[in-house]
């Protein structure tokens, strides 16, 4: 991750293989909060 500046970890505590489909609202929550700033620049753009 050292040469993704970007990059994000986050561990989902009970997740397995698929994060999604094990713990789906963390997962969908994490989700939502990773793209929120990302929407707000896209619309500042537009």
């Amino acid at each position: 991750m050292s040469r993704r500046t970007r990059a994000e970890y986050l561990d989902i505590h009970g997740a397995g293989h698929m994060v999604a489909g094990d713990t789906n609202d963390p997962f969908a929550s994490a989700v939502v909060n990773f793209l929120a700033p990302l929407a707000g620049r896209e619309r500042d753009r537009s």
